[in-house]
């Protein structure tokens, strides 16, 4: 174990050597969890924003409004509402034959 004036000194530049590492550490840990948390958020608000407009759009009346997104097989909101927007793109198209017709 070392004594005196030098052995302190030590111990303080080592003490403040590891606080600047961990200080250092944490804020890459916050960087990188704020990014990580900006492109997780990303990814779920716009598929949700689409929906939005489309839905604005059939509701004036566009009916052959198509929002692309990846059919990812989940029976999940987005998923139901995509399979409602088939049907009414299909009651469209039959509205407007049997008009036509």
């Amino acid at each position: 174990m070392m004594r005196g004036q030098g052995g302190i000194i030590l111990f303080a530049n080592f003490r403040a050597a590891v606080m600047d590492a961990l200080t250092l550490a944490g804020l890459a840990a916050v960087l990188a969890a704020a990014l990580a948390s900006l492109l997780v958020a990303r990814q779920v608000v716009a598929p949700v924003q689409a929906m939005q407009i489309a839905s604005q759009r059939i509701a004036q009346g566009q009916y052959h409004e198509r929002v692309n997104m990846p059919d990812s097989g989940n029976p999940d909101e987005l998923g139901s509402w995509r399979s409602a927007s088939t049907v009414w793109r299909r009651i469209s198209s039959i509205r407007r034959t049997c008009a036509a017709n």
